[in-house]
């Protein structure tokens, strides 16, 4: 893609030269002057099984949509060998057509942060328990997973509720995972997806796919960008949103009075409260 947006003149030239270092090594691999191998999109094919047609269809299309247009590399290619080359190349494409920081662009890093999820005129849930970690480490702030099993072991966990996550498959060892898994007093999964963990969990509540529900979007770590991901079909089968869900058992659980929206509309229309925007202004404008 790269070698069809430079040699058909399709990349901004003044984005380039204003922000971007490299660019002339990088055209001179691309044209194989330093090794004799063109990277074209026929040379491609050969590699990733995409029909060179198709490359050079899709640059072409990418160029047009600038800057309204991202490449993004992160679950997939950013998670398997010789991923740091791989991301590079791709976020040489939002490079080479000056989309970085344009609207519709990616995002670069800034801070917004998105309300609790209570506002300042709700009462909160009490922390019922204290609060402690499990574990700590020096280098590491957070829970280590390599303790799961120790943990459950002495009695540190009992239970576990996992959201969207497959720990069984992602953390270092399986074996360890399933056996401290059974030996839970009680497990829960909310998936739309049967995996090596959902099929270990006691319970299983069923999650809506992200085309089933709507939801206020933002970057994981930074919250840099807000975004509306918006349902296109209704809940299938016995699936509910992760809102319903997670509303449904605190009502269960007596906690009722702190989930009070009766809706996705509510949650969300709460998530923007001191934003700059509103939820209506994002059903229109999609992404801000």
């Amino acid at each position: 893609m790269a070698y069809v947006l430079v040699t058909e003149n399709l990349y901004d030239k003044a984005f380039i030269e204003e922000w971007c270092y490299g660019f002339a090594a990088f055209r001179r691999r691309l044209l194989g002057e330093e090794d004799g191998i063109l990277r074209t999109p026929f040379w491609a094919e050969s590699i990733c099984g995409v029909p060179a047609v198709t490359i050079e269809r899709l640059a072409r299309e990418f160029a047009a949509a600038a800057p309204a247009a991202a490449a993004l590399s992160w679950t997939g290619v950013a998670q398997v060998p010789n991923a740091m080359h791989a991301t590079q190349a791709i976020q040489a494409l939002n490079a080479l057509v000056g989309s970085f920081d344009a609207p519709g662009g990616p995002s670069l890093i800034g801070k917004r942060k998105l309300s609790s999820a209570w506002g300042d005129n709700q009462p909160k849930p009490p922390n019922n328990t204290e609060k402690f970690k499990l574990n700590s480490s020096k280098l590491w702030k957070g829970w280590i997973p390599a303790y799961f099993e120790k943990d459950v072991q002495a009695g540190r966990l009992k239970a576990m509720l996992c959201y969207f996550g497959n720990p069984v498959m992602s953390n270092s060892s399986e074996p360890s995972m399933r056996r401290a898994m059974e030996q839970l007093e009680f497990s829960c999964a909310i998936d739309c997806f049967m995996s090596n963990t959902t099929e270990l969990c006691d319970v299983i509540l069923p999650d809506c796919t992200y085309l089933e529900q709507s939801r206020v979007i933002s970057d994981w770590m930074y919250e840099s960008f807000i975004s509306l991901g918006q349902k296109a079909i209704a809940p299938m089968y016995d699936s509910r949103s992760v809102v319903a869900i997670f509303t449904g058992l605190a009502e269960r659980l007596g906690f009722g009075e702190y989930f009070p929206w009766q809706s996705e509309e509510e949650y969300m229309t709460n998530q923007l409260c001191g934003q700059e925007i509103t939820l209506d202004e994002l059903y229109e404008k999609a992404i801000c």
